[in-house]
């Protein structure tokens, strides 16, 4: 079973804490130039030291939030590219019956396109992309895609030696 995906509540978190980050550091600058406007040399120091170490801590989490947003979007095109495989398996689906492909030869069109079918003994499939998503593949796809390949135990029994 697949993890629940977390990306969507880690990315509304940071965002959350970058703009708390934001409204502090707007505090301490706006007492900084206070500080240096009553010539409050110590404590303009510490609080310019202050607003300095949370100004990195701001750009670090940009940086994480611009990774979360990142990986959304590429789970976005993975799911769209799966969809479209779907469907064009879909509109395939008449040709399979006329036109036999080499077990090879499907094998090297999906590593051209990066993607990786992963068959279980179950009869489930999962299609691995080259970002490394694992999407299961839709019910119907499976269901044509075993009724072409079966679950592989007669082959483990042909080829037993």
């Amino acid at each position: 079973m697949l993890a629940a995906d977390t990306i969507p509540d880690d990315l509304a978190g940071v965002e959350k804490e970058i703009a708390k980050s934001r409204k502090l550091y707007e505090k301490m600058y706006g007492k900084y130039g206070a500080a240096l406007t009553d010539d409050d040399d110590i404590t303009a120091e510490r609080l310019e030291a202050d607003c300095k170490a949370l100004s990195e801590e701001i750009r670090a989490y940009d940086g994480v939030a611009d990774q979360l947003r990142a990986k959304l979007a590429a789970k976005d095109r993975t799911r769209e590219i799966a969809r479209q495989f779907a469907d064009y398996c879909r509109k395939l689906d008449g040709a399979f019956e006329t036109v036999s492909i080499p077990f090879e030869k499907k094998r090297e069109m999906l590593t051209v396109l990066r993607m990786t079918v992963l068959a279980h003994s179950n009869g489930t499939l999962k299609l691995q992309t080259n970002l490394g998503a694992i999407l299961a593949i839709y019910p119907e796809i499976k269901s044509l895609v075993s009724s072409r390949i079966g679950t592989g135990a007669g082959r483990r029994r042909r080829w037993g030696g």
